[in-house]
């Protein structure tokens, strides 16, 4: 039997935790506040994140790529948006048309 679990995306909380575990982050750093805005606007899981802190043990080079992982998920999600808000407009075209 296949079975779906529904797992919740990411919070800025989820991330702080996760930070401090994998990095060793107790504080603030100049990079959460870009972090906590992309989480607000990204679907990303707790498991994805946590694999981007893994790659690197500079807590820099670790959050930038997390950074630039997070753009990147945002620029799809925008990118599909788009494409979905197109396709009601074209079906309406084609109908108008017939």
């Amino acid at each position: 039997m296949d079975m779906h679990i529904h797992m919740s995306y990411c919070t800025f909380h989820g991330f702080k935790l996760l930070a401090s575990n994998y990095l060793g982050i107790y504080n603030h750093h100049h990079l959460y506040g870009e972090i906590e805005d992309l989480l607000k606007e990204t679907e990303v899981t707790p498991a994805h994140v946590a694999e981007e802190l893994m790659k690197n043990e500079d807590v820099d080079t670790a959050l930038e790529g997390l950074v630039k992982l997070l753009k990147r998920k945002k620029l799809e999600g925008d990118e599909c948006e788009a494409e979905a808000e197109k396709k009601p407009a074209a079906k309406r075209q084609k109908l108008g048309s017939n």
